[in-house]
């Protein structure tokens, strides 16, 4: 009897429990993240009617599913990029062609003037070799600012009329020097080696991006070249030995335009014609290896 009585308690007590749990939710309410960037993660608050809160954060690609002051993560984070960055490649390789500004021939004879040939013969040629980046935003943004810096190499290839080339007189000064015939290539190179300063703002998903950057140089080399045969001076004086210019790039994913001009004139003053250097063409990230 004591186990019967003792039984029938037991259920009648379990019955009791099972009346009191609550009934399962009607409705459940979905509530997302706002899209406005570096945004906290908000959901409306619990209420009696809410008892199921699924939170989406597009930042981070997670799901926070709280069920009755319960949080159930769903998906993980996602992984912080690197912030800084050293890369050993080709970046910002620009092709285009060159140009004298504001070129003048002041103190020069009228026979002397124009040995600076304008025209798509004169070729600038650069690349970043060595480039540190820092990203200076959050990664999980779609746009995302950096400053970088690194070493660059470029040259100048400037034609000069056909049956000219250069030298210098007893003063030092760059004079033309008159060649037996006209030659399809009489050119000037100046070759630099230099340290951009510059940032970049890069837009993600739409693959665009722009940059802006100052490139403080030194010349290693410049010389006259004029063919066939090919004959070289060396000893060309009078050209600026440091450059200071300002370059700015638009991007669609890899490819591009640019445009760079020169703050210092090519050729020292007094010594050449004046004129500041402006260049314009196409430039491509090749890309390269990262650490």
């Amino acid at each position: 009897m004591k186990r019967l009585l003792i039984t029938l308690i037991l259920i009648f007590a379990s019955l009791a429990a099972a009346a009191q749990q609550p009934t399962a939710p009607d409705s459940i309410e979905i509530v997302k993240a706002s899209n406005v960037p570096n945004a906290p993660t908000t959901s409306a608050p619990l209420t009696d009617s809410t008892d199921i809160v699924l939170r989406a954060d597009t930042h981070t690609a997670t799901l926070d599913l709280e069920v009755g002051g319960f949080v159930i993560s769903i998906g993980s984070p996602e992984k912080q990029a690197r912030r800084s960055e050293f890369a050993i490649g080709a970046y910002h390789m620009d092709i285009g062609t060159v140009r004298l500004i504001g070129e003048g021939y002041a103190g020069y004879s009228a026979d002397e003037q124009g040995f600076m040939a304008r025209g798509r013969k004169s070729v600038h040629f650069a690349t970043t070799l060595f480039r540190y980046s820092l990203r200076l935003s959050d990664s999980r943004v779609p746009t995302k600012f950096y400053f970088y810096t690194g070493l660059r190499i470029s040259n100048d290839n400037f034609s000069l009329q056909p049956d000219r080339t250069l030298g210098n007189d007893a003063t030092g000064r760059v004079v033309p020097i008159a060649l037996d015939r006209e030659y399809k290539k009489s050119k000037l190179f100046v070759e630099r080696i230099g340290v951009p300063i510059g940032f970049y703002v890069s837009h993600r998903p739409s693959r665009v991006r722009f940059d802006v950057s100052v490139i403080n140089s030194i010349n290693f080399t410049q010389r006259t070249v004029y063919k066939k045969p090919k004959v070289r001076n060396n000893s060309i004086r009078g050209i600026k030995p440091y450059q200071c210019a300002i370059r700015a790039s638009i991007n669609y994913s890899s490819f591009g335009f640019y445009t760079e001009y020169s703050f210092t004139p090519l050729f020292r003053k007094g010594v050449g014609p004046s004129g500041n250097i402006f260049s314009l063409g196409a430039t491509i990230n090749v890309g390269g290896v990262k650490f």
